[in-house]
């Protein structure tokens, strides 16, 4: 039967068609099962006993008009259960990022149930986030104005050498919190992605460091049109070329930019990072004195700043450790020119 099926309907070909006779009592019907898109199966039964069946050619090409019909509207129905729960799970996957969104409550009332209870925790945990964030960032605030007395209160110290120790003790105080400011306004950053020239942008921090004496290169297209957050990307590079200033001699910055995405180098000459702490040190308040100079200064967000920056891109950042010699920060970030 099923051969006789599928001459007439050859769309049913690859599909799973079965059929096989039932006894009732004295008479027999015909029951089948064929597989639907989603892998469940449409079961059927011939309404009619074997004996009175008419197994004439347009019986049965009414009957695969029919089942293909049904596979059909089985099949949107399932799209228009599952098309909601495609939503939610997209969120899921957003879920901590600048550009997530609350989840239209759509779909069965079960499904509803869930992407409503979703939308709520997110908005619950982003206005804790948003609480402790602005708590804190209101605490590194205060701190500014008795660190301010501080220094001048610092001035007045006749002692040369206690006088510097004081101020160097100040300066470090001020790097801690202008590092956890930086790092908390990353989370609140209200900044637009506008068109810039990447290219004009590295070069310009590169020759910033060397008008103050140090060995910073820019190396790379003289232009390069990015759609991107000027400030947290000149910040993020930034951290990232006085960071390897700190720990080394020279720094090269590299652009490169192709179809399918950018590349920015950061080499550094430096003692470089154990194999195993390349991902840790990319945490907040991590700090490996170890590996590098112990006369590091501030809370270890250097590298969180930047971590937060690229990703509000779209991008990510690598670390790892030359052949040469150094370290090398690998920037990748999406191509975004409108």
């Amino acid at each position: 039967m099923r051969k006789e099926v599928v001459a007439w309907e050859p769309t049913l070909a690859p599909t799973d068609l079965r059929f096989r006779v039932v006894s009732l009592g004295s008479s027999s019907v015909v029951v089948g099962g064929v597989t639907l898109p989603d892998g469940s199966w449409l079961h059927f039964q011939t309404l009619k006993p074997v004996a009175n069946l008419d197994f004439s050619p347009s019986r049965i090409l009414i009957a695969s008009m029919l089942a293909i019909a049904a596979m059909l509207l089985g099949g949107l129905l399932i799209r228009r259960t599952l098309q909601p729960m495609r939503l939610l799970a997209d969120a899921a996957d957003r879920f901590g990022s600048p550009n997530q969104t609350q989840v239209q409550e759509a779909g069965p009332g079960e499904v509803r149930r869930v992407i409503g209870a979703f939308n709520r925790m997110q908005a619950r945990i982003h206005r804790l986030i948003v609480d402790r964030t602005q708590a804190l960032a209101a605490v590194g605030h205060d701190l500014r104005t008795p660190l301010a007395r501080l220094r001048l209160r610092a001035d007045r110290v006749v002692e040369p050498d206690l006088r510097d120790t004081i101020h160097a003790d100040v300066a470090e105080m001020e790097a801690m919190v202008s590092s956890l400011l930086a790092f908390l306004g990353g989370e609140q950053d209200a900044e637009k992605p506008m068109l810039i020239d990447l290219a004009v942008l590295c070069a310009t921090i590169a020759d910033n460091a060397w008008d103050v004496g140090r060995d910073a290169r820019y190396v790379g297209p003289d232009h390069l049109n990015v759609l991107i957050r000027p400030s947290a990307m000149r910040r993020a590079i930034g951290n990232l070329v006085e960071n390897g200033l700190h720990h080394g001699n020279a720094v090269v910055i590299t652009l490169s930019g192709r179809a399918e995405h950018i590349a920015i180098w950061v080499d550094d000459d430096g003692p470089g990072i154990p194999p195993e702490s390349l991902e840790a040190v990319l945490e907040p308040f991590v700090r490996l004195d170890t590996a590098r100079r112990r006369d590091t200064v501030g809370f270890g967000l250097g590298l969180s700043i930047v971590v937060k920056a690229i990703e509000n891109e779209g991008g990510t950042l690598r670390l790892s450790n030359r052949r040469e010699g150094g370290l090398r920060a690998e920037i990748i970030l999406p191509t975004r020119q409108t």
